[in-house]
């Protein structure tokens, strides 16, 4: 009976361990729901990690995500049976997230580099409809670039991270190669072009093209094959040009950084209006631009912070040592600056331009600069009409292309009016002409080193005011008549005199960034200020040629001591605003294509698009001057902007909270299950034992 006795107790202790592991043990909904998924994915067939990321994109940009979380793709989430891992890298982190941080995020294995492509792709989804910034995307082929990058590999700074292309010059193996020409909207590249080669080099993913202006030769985006280009702090306003698509992809946080080409404000004035920074570097400083004292075009990235900006300038000038040493080395606070209000061809200034660079020069003096306002030392007139002898030369490109494609002469329907004028007026010009502005500017280039000598920095607005409204033409039809027959002007003096007359009510908009551009000096856009409208806009510091590292520095210093307003510190102030004119910009998205192979299709001028950014006048209609910012509005903004964030943080995190608490919940409630089975168990089994 012992023996008898002793069996049954512990098979009864037995059955108590295997009810309370069994009731401790019940699976919540959510472990449920992975278990199931994850079988399921694990047997289904035909569908690979790569496809389904492709696919995950596609519908990305289809459908407009509330849940930034929710971009990750389901592979990514799905890792086994029994865990949830949540999404390394959220929307809003990539969007913060400047391009040198992505990649030592990459490298240190924090997050992969499809993801960052993945995210990208899904803020163009986001952003684009409104701002349509870009053109033309590389989904297939920059996923799969993104898979087989080598983490371990430190000969890429920038590895894995995505970037846009300037569609304009910056050519993109089978994507279109146009110039923005309309009987050229077939032509694809055959090609990488040398600028997108040495981006590429550097790690860097090309994920797509970024809107411009036709053959760049105005100071907005408002291209007849692609549709306006609207500035990520509202859309109703121009995002500028002729790097207007990737100013626009920046700021709103497409991508980190993207390529820009300026011949004569081109990418300071989409850094001014959408706030961001835009570096034109000295001739001939950088790899691929021309070192000839008649260039005027440079190409450089647009970015987000001065890490980035310097970065890039290191890695892609001619000399990086000698840069580096000086960038860190030099003693700016040992610099005058010189400061100027006035228009250098006596247009108006805005209100807002002149109170961003007196709250500038009060920034410097104390900081301990010497700062003097100084008049412009230069005839800026001249030097204009001389922008416009050379800009006429460019149009010639038109004709050569459309001979190249069709076998025929140039025509008026085939070109914007501007082209076309320009292209009349170039028939006239001769190589003389040319030499001899090109002499002019020289003399402009010898005062203006004169100058620096005694002051090494210049600091003016970039831009003489905020960014004009998208539709806004100023340009009366009286002009636009005499641009049209244009050919009955007989000598080469009334061409020029139209070509300066049309210009100038978009002159008045930019007259301070051409003349960097014609005497080969480096200049940079800085954002810094915010009018009350909540629109940006920059200011400009040039200096010397050879200068880069005293323009670099000084960004370095407003970024550091907090100077810099950009687009995510006014979120608050523009989310509104911002997508009100979704409606009516959507239409232009369906000039945006995507290209996933190469064709036999290609154009026959890579060579042009990739040595050249024509005309790139800069030049833009007048808008009337805003009224200056008073110090009380900010603090009010910028109240606005705080509570805005704390709302919005809180609603995020309220947003979360039920399924997490649902699964605590469901977790407690299979507890007490378990320890009341294992109690009852125990209770009868003791009185069994005891019984017995």
């Amino acid at each position: 009976m012992k023996t008898v006795s002793f069996i049954k107790k512990k098979i009864y202790l037995v059955v108590i361990l295997s009810i309370g592991l069994f009731g401790l043990n019940l699976p919540t909904s959510a472990e449920q729901e992975t278990t199931t998924t994850s079988t399921f994915a694990s047997q289904s067939t035909g569908t690979t990690e790569g496809e389904s990321a492709e696919k995950d994109t596609e519908t990305s940009m289809s459908e407009k995500t509330t849940d930034e979380s929710m971009s990750i793709s389901q592979s990514d989430i799905i890792i086994s049976s029994k865990t949830i891992e949540k999404p390394t890298l959220t929307l809003a982190q990539y969007k913060q997230k400047g391009a040198t941080e992505l990649a030592k995020m990459i490298r240190k294995k924090q997050v992969t580099s499809e993801e960052l492509v993945n995210l990208a792709f899904e803020q163009i989804a986001k952003e684009n409809p409104a701002l349509n910034a870009v053109i033309s995307l590389r989904k297939n082929e920059a996923l799969e670039e993104a898979k087989t990058i080598n983490v371990d590999s430190d000969k890429q700074p920038f590895l894995g991270v995505p970037i846009l292309m300037k569609g304009l010059g910056h050519t993109v193996k089978g994507l279109p190669n146009t110039n923005g020409f309309r009987f050229a909207s077939h032509q694809l590249a055959r090609s990488d072009g040398s600028i997108t080669r040495s981006l590429k080099e550097l790690g860097f993913i090309v994920i797509g093209q970024t809107n411009f202006p036709e053959l760049g030769l105005k100071n907005i985006t408002d291209s007849a094959l692609y549709g306006n280009a609207g500035s990520a702090w509202n859309a109703k306003y121009q995002a500028g040009g002729s790097s207007g698509g990737s100013g626009a992809a920046v700021a709103s946080g497409m991508t980190p950084v993207a390529s820009g080409s300026d011949a004569g404000g081109s990418i300071r004035i989409p850094a001014s209006w959408n706030g961001i920074i835009g570096l034109k570097p000295s001739r001939g400083i950088v790899k691929g631009n021309g070192t000839s004292n008649t260039n005027q075009v440079v190409h450089f990235p647009l970015t987000k912070n001065m890490t980035d900006t310097i970065q890039l300038f290191q890695l892609l000038t001619k000399n990086p040592e000698a840069t580096v040493s000086a960038i860190t080395n030099s003693t700016i606070k040992n610099q005058k600056i010189a400061y100027t209000l006035k228009s250098p061809v006596g247009t108006p200034v805005s209100s807002d331009a002149k109170q961003a660079v007196l709250e500038a020069v009060t920034f410097l003096k104390a900081e301990g600069f010497d700062v003097q306002e100084v008049d412009w030392p230069i005839d800026g007139i001249e030097l204009m009409k001389n922008y416009y002898v050379i800009g006429a030369g460019a149009a010639g490109i038109a004709n050569f292309q459309l001979q190249q494609i069709e076998k025929r002469s140039l025509e008026i329907t085939d070109v914007d009016l501007l082209t076309w004028a320009l292209y009349q007026t170039n028939q006239l010009i001769t190589k003389k002409d040319v030499n001899e502005v090109w002499e002019s500017n020289y003399q402009i280039a010898q005062k203006m080193a004169e100058f620096h000598k005694q002051f090494p920095l210049l600091l003016t607005p970039t831009t003489a005011s905020t960014a004009p409204l998208v539709d806004e033409d100023l340009l009366t039809e009286e002009l636009k008549s005499q641009m049209r027959s244009i050919d009955t002007l007989k000598t080469k003096e009334e061409r020029l005199q139209l070509i300066y007359d049309q210009w100038l009510p978009a002159l008045t908009y930019s007259p301070f960034t051409q003349l960097a551009n014609l005497i080969g000096q480096p200049a940079i856009s800085l954002p810094t200020y915010v009018s009350n409208k909540g629109l940006p806009l920059g200011i400009q510091f040039s200096g010397p040629i050879g200068s880069d590292d005293l323009l670099l520095s000084m960004g370095q210093l407003f970024e550091t001591k907090h100077r810099f307003k950009q687009v995510n510190s006014y979120s608050s102030l523009t989310e509104d605003t911002k997508h009100t004119e979704e409606s009516s910009t959507t239409d232009s998205t369906s000039t945006m294509t995507e290209t996933t192979s190469t064709t036999d299709t290609t154009a026959t001028t890579d060579s042009i698009n990739d040595t050249t950014e024509t005309g790139d006048s800069n030049l833009v209609d007048n808008q009337s001057t805003i009224n200056e910012v008073s110090s009380e509005n900010k603090k009010t903004m910028l109240a606005e902007r705080d509570n805005h964030k704390q709302q919005t943080q809180v609603s995020k995190n309220n947003s979360v909270l039920p399924k997490t608490n649902e699964n605590t919940r469901l977790v407690i409630v299979y507890m007490i299950i378990g320890m009341t089975i294992v109690s009852s168990c125990s209770l009868f089994v003791f009185k069994k034992i005891r019984n017995d």
